[in-house]
């Protein structure tokens, strides 16, 4: 699956699906939102206790976020390549 503006559809399409709403929006944002107040406690935890949570969360946004930062990326190489083919087709004129 190389052809970029295919895999730029099929994301767009996946961000669309109920399912995946579901995942980012209720289990992502709550795993997210339970690891943060388990840190706002004023409970004893260990520095790798924290920097494991805090990892953890950043994971779990990176994931959240993965479709539309593939898009974007996409889109951005999309323009390049066009930006490029065009050079090449003035450098041959």
């Amino acid at each position: 699956m190389t052809d970029k503006k295919h895999i730029i559809k099929i994301l767009k399409e996946l961000q669309d699906h109920a399912g995946w709403q579901y995942l980012r929006d209720e289990v992502m944002q709550n795993d997210i939102l339970k690891a943060a107040l388990d840190m706002a406690e004023n409970k004893p935890i260990t520095s790798d206790e924290f920097n494991f949570k805090r990892g953890a969360m950043f994971a779990a946004k990176g994931f959240a976020d993965m479709p539309e930062q593939v898009i974007n990326q996409l889109s951005q190489e999309i323009v390049f390549d066009d930006a490029l083919a065009a050079s090449k087709e003035e450098d041959e004129n």
